[in-house]
């Protein structure tokens, strides 16, 4: 209107406007959230729950007993074997 056109040219146009903002928007933000649900899934796939860390444990638990025997054998055949 105060470009001095009728109040309904006026608002049609101000709506066009409003209208063509938002699909150039819309085209640019689409891009961004795909990257934005990318980068999500990727943080999920990475992320470590309880049951992972207590089943690291477990494993890491079972090998030093493992070693733990092995040393003991290697010392007591040292010690046969010196004796």
């Amino acid at each position: 209107m105060k470009a001095g056109f009728e109040p309904g040219v006026a608002y049609t146009a101000e709506k066009r406007i409003q209208t063509m903002t938002s699909e150039i928007a819309g085209d640019r933000m689409e891009s961004v959230l795909a990257e934005i649900r990318q980068i999500r899934e990727q943080i999920r796939e990475n992320l470590v729950t309880k049951a992972d860390l207590a089943a690291t444990e477990t494993r890491i638990v079972k090998w030093m007993f493992g070693a733990l025997m092995a040393q003991g054998a290697f010392i007591i055949a040292v010690i046969k074997l010196l004796g």
